[in-house]
């Protein structure tokens, strides 16, 4: 039971930190500047 609580947290921390790396990445998409096409080829 302890440890399907630990997997809980660690589900729930994952999902956390996934949600804020996507929203950081669109808001600096959104905000930069006009990208050169080098960036965007690769």
């Amino acid at each position: 039971m302890k440890s399907r609580k630990l997997f809980h947290a660690i589900c729930t921390i994952l999902a956390s930190a996934a949600v804020l790396i996507v929203s950081t990445a669109s808001l600096l998409w959104v905000h930069q500047p006009k990208v050169p096409n080098e960036l965007l080829n690769k």
